[in-house]
């Protein structure tokens, strides 16, 4: 009687260690899972935000440029009518 009690206590200890390490192994794998989602959703935002960057600079460049040759266009009329051009428009 006594070898079928320990056998029990044995068996039933045994369950409870597979159902601990099947509990973790699944919360490991869910941990996992939601990372690699992380990952992927972060490596999207990355990418948006490089081309959205891209976007920005093409716009400022343009920017720059208009800018920059109103003022160089302003500065030559300046100095067209301080040499007494009229309508000077290079």
């Amino acid at each position: 009687m006594e070898g079928i009690i320990i056998t029990g206590m044995v068996l039933g200890g045994l369950i409870a260690i597979f159902c601990v390490v099947g509990y973790i192994t699944i919360k490991e794998e869910k941990i996992k899972a939601q990372s690699k989602g992380a990952v992927e959703g972060q490596d999207r935002i990355n990418a948006d935000t490089a081309a959205e960057i891209a976007r920005l600079r093409a716009r400022l460049e343009v920017i720059e440029r208009v800018v920059t040759d109103d003022d160089r266009k302003l500065a030559r009329e300046i100095a067209g009518l301080r040499n007494g051009e009229v309508g000077a428009n290079s």
